[in-house]
């Protein structure tokens, strides 16, 4: 399933990779945002007298943690574990729902191959049976999913529309009736 193939990538991101992801993810949807601590002078006002910016400290909030952000429940908050603070499953549904890859070459890749998949199957459905069968054997497989596979790899830069004009070498040589 394309969504847990994107948790997937999601979960194993080195941290810069994943914290800069988030972030865009985060000023996409309106959440509240996660930033680094280095910003914290610069992000809260902290012109204001230190007794009040410390009202709006979480009990354990410690500015030697790596991140701070400010929680649905309205404090500040501090972690190290940029996962702890990440839902992965929102996250993974929202890039698929909004086809955005938040920069990750990887959801790219499988947003662009998930179009490509949908498309070249409303197209493959509409040809006739002759012409399928033209293309199972010219391509050497047995079935949709190996097809898709085979054609999904074959795809290069100029190849990049949808069915017909993907497959455009495989109909070369077909003449049909």
């Amino acid at each position: 399933m394309v969504e847990d193939k994107i948790r997937e990538i999601l979960e194993n991101l080195p941290e810069s990779e994943l914290y800069r992801a988030y972030f865009d993810y985060c000023s996409d949807v309106n959440e509240p945002n996660v930033f680094k601590m280095n910003m914290f002078d610069e992000i809260v006002d902290t012109s204001r007298p230190y007794k009040e910016v410390k009202n709006e400290l979480a009990s354990d909030f410690n500015e030697r943690d790596e991140y701070f952000y400010f929680s649905n429940n309205g404090w500040y908050e501090s972690t190290n574990d940029l996962e702890e603070i990440i839902d992965f499953d929102d996250m993974a549904q929202t890039i698929i729902d909004r086809e955005e890859s938040y920069g990750l070459q990887d959801i790219e890749d499988i947003l662009n191959g998930t179009k490509f998949e949908e498309e070249f199957e409303k197209e493959f459905k509409e040809l006739d049976e002759e012409l399928k069968k033209y293309i199972f054997e010219q391509l050497n497989v047995d079935n949709y999913d190996d097809l898709i596979e085979v054609v999904y790899d074959k795809r290069n830069d100029e190849l990049k529309n949808i069915f017909p004009e993907t497959m455009g070498y495989v109909f070369d040589d077909y003449k049909g009736d």
